[in-house]
């Protein structure tokens, strides 16, 4: 069985900056715009922090 390993990837300000030039998450909630009140974020920023 290989053992597990990890890789440091030091590109998360560049995709984090990118996805904020392209409004990534306001294109998301606006295409959900159900939004429910008891929600403490937006679609939109869960889905940029699993891209993330």
């Amino acid at each position: 069985m290989p053992v597990p390993s990890s890789k440091i990837l030091d590109h998360h300000g560049l995709v984090a900056a990118f996805c904020h030039d392209l409004g990534f998450a306001d294109i998301i909630d606006s295409a959900l715009s159900g939004a429910a009140p008891e929600r403490k974020i937006s679609c939109g920023q869960l889905v940029t922090a699993m891209v993330l």
